[in-house]
């Protein structure tokens, strides 16, 4: 591997060269995975993952350089074996020691053998126990990993010394069933199925725990198969780890690794590109992937990026140093790791890398004496309405109460949760570009990204810095303000900005920002505005453009997600459709039932996809009803749901791109039906508050093309319908009290259709006209390209 990797980059090398090469890497580093009371399955697949494997100690498996083979039970065994963990340092150190005297299996046999017997297997088998929590310890003190497995259901797990262990603040315990690894057996009639076979995990490893814990997909409503039960000799056929267990632990140790920082660049040459895992793109050697979009990220950029995120953090005052002792002392835990994030804000045309730095501070992994209160972890978030309707209103009103033009601002705040000040002690360990020493960690003075409460408190000092300047919290939603004076309206999303204000406005808020926070003002728009005239808002590009003659506001969705939606499937050179779905015949309905279930990788990506519909779906309601019919299948996905997925990846192929005009016409919410009026109405009446906290009063006025709704909820009382629950009556006693109005509809002209049935391509161009929306095979200026 040595010489390929040289080959590859063009080096020509000498045998001698390559066997120095070599000894230098074992000189220099140490294996990666070694294996005790286990045959050979870690260290066996290592090399594939580009992994360095150390020995495998069981009583199947011979001694280095000798034909004896292990057996722990000899106390010679034992001593060299920890002379050999010694020399070999893993980096993690595996180990499943014999469980039989701990399994309730074996009490079915207890009548078959005597007191005597059994009381020898279990001292051999604690004896055994014992030597891996010896080592396990080992492992930690030195720094480095081990992972132990043993049967959830054995009584090993209350051993004192395995309590003692598991108790430990840096150990996690865990379970999972290995049908989760599609583990399988025959039972005794000789049918195939999965071994459910519930597998306690120890480690002191944060990312081996998450990759190993889990259900079984029964349990959680998934993709069912079939178990069998462990008797008559199938047991000792579960003892084998399937592959997919075995890659899962050493990606899990290679990401580990990087988190670490422990895969040097000697590791990854003497490793060579691996089959399983992205290979390297031509050119300069990369080793920073996009944690956001995925993509390899240039090396400098990133470099460049954590450079400036450090030289902040000081700048900032974000930590001090602090001995280790004051954190164990204070908390009795080490300090909470740190994780740099690096993306591309930008595209491949306009790179704008950033890297964060995250502290991991996780929720889930905090005991019921560590958990916050809910109230400190609260941050308001404006409604995506929010963003369309001072858009609208941008159009609709045109004017400030000043008499002078609107315009639509945005601003981003620079590491906005810097400026908040902690109201707990955190404790972090510091990076290396801190430069810190070993008994050193950080105490933070400021937030960070990362911590549960971090978005509390940068709302907590964005609306202090807001209300001091003039401006009023609405009671709607804590993230949007209004300002009386100046007739100006804000919502904060994150460390977003957006204002509805005129010129004097923008610059008022400008300054006040400012002089608070350093910024980027991202962009202005409306009539008059100099320059491109368009920004870009959680990804969304707001812009003017004429229609029908007159200027208009328009709204497009981020085009990567359907770009992304072809490309995942293949269709890039596929041919488009007219609709994202179509209405289904009884025979069709009923073949599609009987549809093979999609295999559990493919399961996994169709709900990865269309979570990713459901996203764009805000913003394209001509795939509402597509995507709704979709997500009611992501429990088990069959092959005809695949194709349905397909065929909305080819209607986006055919019009990947939308845009929603907001003019000074209003776009009145329609739904059917009287639970639909209800959830309409709930609506309209948290739309209308958002308005009243902007200063902005508007009746709410649902529409329906149902006698029959309109009738039950223009009454009091059920009448002669029993089935509707009375919980949903408030909506007659609102509209009693002309808080909202009902108005009856045409069927032909009721545009919620498009999100409640399948429709024909003419009829949903109709109902989208209606509403505003442009569909376009051709991408507008301002969109991101995509990151692959």
């Amino acid at each position: 591997m040595v010489r390929n990797k040289y080959r590859a980059e063009q080096v020509d090398v000498t045998e001698q060269e390559v066997m120095d090469i070599a000894s230098l890497c074992t000189a220099m580093g140490a294996v990666d995975v070694m294996e005790i009371y286990s045959p050979k399955r870690f260290t066996e697949h290592a090399p594939r993952l580009g992994l360095l494997p150390g020995y495998a100690v069981d009583l199947c498996e011979t001694k280095p350089n000798s034909e004896e083979h292990w057996d722990l039970s000899r106390e010679e065994d034992r001593k060299e074996l920890e002379e050999l963990i010694d020399a070999e340092e893993p980096r993690l150190l595996t180990g499943g020691p014999p469980c039989e005297a701990f399994s309730r299996l074996q009490a079915l046999n207890q009548k078959r053998v005597s007191p005597e017997v059994r009381k020898k297997r279990r001292e051999q088998g604690e004896q055994h126990l014992h030597l891996s929590i010896k080592m396990y310890r080992k492992q930690m003190e030195k720094g480095r990993y081990f992972l132990h497995e043993h049967p959830w259901s054995a009584d090993s797990w209350y051993d004192e010394e395995v309590k003692a262990l598991a108790e430990d603040e840096r150990v996690y315990v865990v379970k999972g069933p290995m049908c989760k690894w599609e583990m399988k057996a025959n039972d005794v009639a000789g049918n195939e199925g999965y071994v459910r076979k519930e597998t306690g995990w120890m480690t002191n490893s944060p990312v081996l725990a998450e990759i190993l814990q889990g259900e079984c997909s029964n349990k959680q409503g998934g993709l069912w198969h079939r178990h069998v039960r462990l008797i008559g000799g199938i047991a000792r056929g579960a003892a084998v780890y399937p592959p997919k267990l075995v890659n899962a632990v050493l990606k899990g140790l290679k990401e580990q690794m990087v988190e670490d920082g422990s895969l040097s660049a000697v590791d990854a040459y003497a490793a060579g590109p691996v089959p399983e895992e992205p290979s390297m793109p031509a050119g300069n050697w990369y080793q920073y992937w996009d944690d956001v979009n995925g993509g390899y990220l240039d090396s400098e950029g990133v470099l460049k990026a954590r450079q400036l995120e450090m030289e902040y953090i000081h700048k900032q005052g974000v930590w001090k140093r602090v001995p280790l002792d004051q954190c164990i002392q204070e908390t009795g835990k080490q300090p909470i790791p740190l994780k740099w994030v690096d993306t591309n804000k930008g595209d491949h045309t306009n790179p704008n890398l950033r890297s964060r730095l995250v502290v991991k501070d996780i929720k889930a992994r905090k005991g019921p004496e560590d958990q916050l209160d809910p109230a400190m972890l609260f941050s308001a978030m404006p409604p995506l309405e929010a963003v369309r309707i001072l858009t609208s209103m941008l159009m609709s009103k045109q004017r400030s109460k000043h008499g002078r033009p609107l315009r639509l601002g945005s601003w981003d705040i620079s590491r906005a949760h810097f400026y908040g000040t902690p109201k707990r002690n955190i404790y972090v360990k510091l990076p290396e570009e801190e430069g810190a020493g070993e008994g050193e960690c950080g105490l933070l003075l400021k937030s960070m990204y990362g911590t549960q409460d971090a978005p509390a408190i940068w709302q907590d000092h964005y609306t202090q810095t807001l209300i001091q300047a003039g401006w009023k919290r609405g009671r709607s939603n804590g993230a949007v303000f209004y300002h009386p004076v100046l007739d100006a309206r804000v919502l904060v999303h994150g460390d977003d900005f957006l204002c509805l204000g005129d010129e004097a406005a923008q610059e008022a808020l400008d300054k006040t920002l400012r002089e608070a926070y350093e910024l980027k003002r991202t962009g202005e728009v409306g009539i008059g505005v100099a320059g491109s005239n368009q920004i870009t808002f959680l990804n969304r590009v707001i812009r003017l453009e004429q229609h029908s003659g007159r200027p208009c506001a328009v709204i497009e969705a981020d085009s990567r997600h359907a770009e992304l939606l072809i490309e995942e499937l293949g269709l890039n050179n596929g041919k488009g459709v007219e609709t994202a779905d179509v209405k289904k015949s009884v025979d069709q309905q009923l073949l599609e039932a009987k549809a093979a279930a999609l295999p559990p990788e493919m399961v996994k990506q169709y709900r990865s996809l269309v979570m990713r519909a459901a996203y764009l779906a805000q913003d394209r309601a001509d795939i509402g009803h597509a995507v709704k019919t979709l997500s009611r299948k992501m429990v088990m996905p069959t092959d005809a749901d695949w194709g349905n997925l397909k065929r909305l990846a080819r209607y986006l192929k055919q019009y990947p791109y939308a845009k929603w005009f907001m003019n000074n016409s209003e776009n009145q919410p329609r739904e059917s039906e009287y639970y639909a009026l209800v959830k309409a109405g709930s609506t309209g009446l948290g739309i209308q508050s958002l308005l009243e906290d902007w200063s902005c009063e508007l009746e709410v006025v649902l529409e329906t093309d149902s006698n029959a709704a309109k009738g039950q909820g223009s009454r009091i009382g059920l009448g002669k319908a029993r089935h509707v629950q009375t919980g949903y009556l408030w909506l007659q006693e609102r509209v009693a009290a002309d808080h909202l109005r009902i108005h009856k509809v045409l069927g032909e002209k009721n545009c919620s259709d498009i999100l409640t049935k399948s429709v024909g391509g003419p009829t949903l161009r109709k109902h989208l006209k209606t509403l505003g929306v442009q569909l376009s095979s051709e991408k507008s200026r301002g969109h991101k390209e995509l990151l692959l």
